[in-house]
């Protein structure tokens, strides 16, 4: 799938160049990877909501902490799926999707 490079940053992992890119939602906040080149096979990995929320007495409800995803989470996820999965990024196309449970993210927390 090819990902057009604008609205995107730009990282290095293991000499491969990368192109990625966040998107917030209502239920979550999902990352993609792409080779920088724009073909091969992309990474995603979606991190849901329902750990930073507190629910309000009054059924609203609050988050109090949030997550920054930063060049370090993304090479992790894409270290991760290098590691763990039959993920080629000079590839044929396709999706291979990271659970966000296998990513180290005390860091990426923010209050």
């Amino acid at each position: 799938m090819a990902k057009a490079n604008r609205r995107s940053r730009h990282i290095v992992v293991n000499d491969v160049e990368y192109r990625w890119r966040t998107k917030f939602s209502d239920d979550g906040l999902s990352l993609s990877v792409w080779p920088a080149y724009r073909r091969g096979t992309m990474v995603v990995c979606r991190f849901g909501l329902a750990a930073l929320a507190t629910k309000q007495p009054n059924g609203n409800v609050h988050y109090s902490q949030f997550l920054v995803v930063t060049p370090r989470i993304v090479q992790r996820v894409i270290a991760h799926a290098l590691q763990h999965s039959a993920y080629e990024p000079h590839g044929s196309k396709g999706t291979v999707a990271v659970r966000p449970e296998n990513i180290d993210l005390t860091d990426a927390i923010r209050a």
